[in-house]
């Protein structure tokens, strides 16, 4: 779930988020949630997100597509 350059944290921790959006940016509303795993690399570290689940194809589309999230 890491890309090659970054390596899990320790302790390990995961975070989900569930967000409930009843308004979206074209305003239809859609639900998500979010993986996060806790990481590192040579820089310090950071929260990677693999992907996000949505409820909705036009957020799907919008998020993949337009705006580069692994949805």
């Amino acid at each position: 779930f890491l890309p090659p350059q970054l390596k899990l944290s320790s302790p390990a921790e995961v975070r989900i988020i569930i967000a409930d959006y009843p308004e979206g940016p074209y305003g239809v509303p859609y639900r998500e949630a979010l993986f996060f795993i806790y990481a590192h690399d040579t820089k310090g570290s950071a929260w990677h997100c693999p992907w996000i689940v949505v409820d909705d194809d036009a957020a799907l589309i919008l998020g993949r597509e337009m705006l580069g999230y692994p949805k």
